[in-house]
């Protein structure tokens, strides 16, 4: 019985160890995207249109 519980608790902290890391990293690329994104608006390299098409579509991810 013990050695079945031990099993299950490793693969639970191995789940959510993996599955969580994910999200933070998504969430870090979409941030640092919408990052350069507004850089490249402030610095009219992108028109108002564009930078909301492109913002919206990093936001959809």
């Amino acid at each position: 019985m013990i050695p079945l519980v031990l099993i299950i608790v490793i693969a639970i902290a191995a789940y959510k160890i993996t599955t969580s890391g994910r999200r933070n990293t998504n969430t870090t690329i979409n941030n640092n995207a919408i990052d350069l994104l507004k850089e490249r608006y402030a610095r009219g390299e992108i028109d108002e249109e564009q930078y909301k098409r492109m913002r919206d579509t990093i936001e959809n991810r």
